[in-house]
């Protein structure tokens, strides 16, 4: 019998061959594995690391590799495979507990304390308490760290009725504070964010003004101190607050000031935001900030922030791609591309290179090349749709075909109307869209008038998708001579 999806498979897809060799140590160490059958499944599945994608599973297969002498019984396969699920998750969480030293301290202050060791106890916990000074990314881990290191020291000196400082209760309140504060920005990013690109009743946001204001009060303190703290506040500022440009404009002068502090998972969420940041004031008009995206995207290339990850998120892969073209910086996106089209989630590789190559191509004028690639494109959700459905109309304007844009638009419009996955934000950047280019065909360049109160119209307008390209669109119409708008009609 053969199986090519299962729990297990989806498991082994996620290692390279490294991490599988490192498995391997795990699974032989007799601390964590007793079982000499599961080492044999394992060696079993050695066979496909060189590339995971590739594996299935046959359980007659199996069975012959690792049971030899015993006649085949599924059954008896499927409980090893099952066995060796539980060993492989056992494994991601000991290489997740790994990477937190500070945990692991935590957890053996408790443990010498327990067994009433003194000296180990206080020689571990002001080596931590140090290296915990020395923590320049203090995120959530680090408040929660700080948290339980303050209470086991508490805790030891308390148990030998030694007389407790009302400091240390301020050290454990202040941390539990900060912690808190932390946990909850990251949740208003959220909140804020989707509740202005959602049409749902607004939730009611509990003590946002009143963490505003802590920060604020303690703004130089908090900058100094607790730098993720103080970044997560300018993030969310510009997110409340996007016609103030002050706060983006400190984010990233702070960001870069201390671009080699910051850990990768750090930069990567500051970027985003600065990318989205640029993105909310380029729909709403600010066409400067396409040039200041683009920097974003140059800097976050320049410094390597992806370079270790697995997967490249594939919005941002797209919107990377779409920003340096608006800004005529061709090779970058070529480089760009080729460079990270590999690093797509597989479900979601096809569609997502499908789309950059076309917008490459758009930008090339290559338009029936594009026009292969782009009618090829497997649909898998509303982004997609979305995307293509834009790109489509826009390169069949330049073509100078009509009849087609004009089915897409209104086909588009209907769909955008009777989804209810699409946000609030994107049904209105996409609706305004294909209004605005459903009024720009039916122009006649005749119309002087009318041309000019429907640019008039687009420039006053907030939140449009490419609202350059349409303004181009329109320049464009109102130099064409009356015979070519006719020859384009024909």
């Amino acid at each position: 019998m053969m199986i090519r999806e299962s729990k297990i498979v989806e498991l082994l897809k996620s290692f390279n061959h490294n991490e599988y060799k490192k498995l391997g140590d795990f699974v032989r160490s007799p601390y964590h594995n007793k079982s000499d059958s599961l080492v044999l499944l394992y060696d079993y599945f050695a066979k496909f690391s060189k590339d995971f994608n590739e594996i299935y599973i046959d359980y007659g297969e199996i069975a012959d590799f690792v049971l030899p002498d015993e006649k085949f019984n599924e059954s008896r396969v499927r409980s090893l495979i099952s066995n060796i699920v539980k060993l492989i998750e056992s494994f991601l969480i000991y290489t997740a507990f790994e990477t937190n030293v500070t945990y692991q301290k935590t957890l053996l202050l408790n443990a010498l304390n327990s067994r009433n060791l003194p000296k180990s106890f206080k020689a571990t916990l002001s080596e931590t308490l140090e290296a915990q000074k020395k923590q320049y990314n203090r995120d959530e881990d680090f408040y929660y760290n700080q948290i339980y290191l303050e209470v086991e020291s508490f805790n030891y000196y308390l148990d030998r009725n030694t007389r407790v400082n009302v400091e240390d209760f301020g050290k454990i309140s202040d941390n539990i504070n900060l912690f808190f504060i932390l946990t909850k920005l990251n949740l208003l990013h959220f909140m804020t964010f989707q509740m202005q690109s959602s049409a749902e009743t607004p939730h009611r946001i509990w003590l946002m003004n009143e963490i505003i204001d802590y920060i604020e009060e303690n703004l130089s303190w908090i900058s100094k101190e607790h730098p993720v703290i103080y970044m997560k506040y300018l993030i969310l500022m510009t997110i409340i607050k996007p016609g103030d440009e002050s706060y983006f404009r400190s984010l990233k002068k702070f960001v870069l000031n201390n671009i080699n502090k910051f850990r990768s998972e750090e930069l990567n969420y500051v970027f985003g935001a600065l990318t989205n940041y640029c993105m909310i004031r380029c729909n709403g008009g600010d066409i400067g900030f396409k040039y200041e995206r683009f920097k974003v995207y140059k800097l976050i290339e320049d410094n390597e922030i992806h370079i270790n990850e697995k997967y490249f998120n594939f919005i941002e892969f797209l919107n990377a791609i779409i920003s340096a073209l608006e800004v005529n910086k061709l090779k970058w996106t070529e480089r760009f591309f080729e460079k990270y089209k590999d690093k797509i989630l597989p479900e979601l590789k096809e569609p997502t290179v499908a789309l950059a190559q076309t917008q490459i191509l758009f930008h090339k004028k290559h338009y029936e090349e594009a026009l292969t690639i782009l009618n090829s494109v497997n649909i898998s959700n509303y982004y997609f749709y979305l995307r293509t459905k834009k790109l489509l109309v826009m390169i069949y304007y330049d073509m100078g075909k009509i009849e087609p844009i004009l089915y897409i638009i209104d086909a588009a419009r209907h769909y955008l109307k009777r989804n209810t996955k699409i946000t609030k934000i994107n049904i209105e950047l996409f609706l305004k869209f294909f209004n605005y280019l459903g009024k720009i065909v039916n122009l006649d360049s005749t119309q002087k008038a009318k041309i000019k109160n429907i640019k008039y119209e687009l420039i006053k307008e907030e939140k449009v998708s490419s609202k350059e390209w349409l303004l181009t669109k329109i320049e464009e119409l109102e130099k064409i001579p009356v015979r070519i708008k006719q020859d384009l009609e024909d």
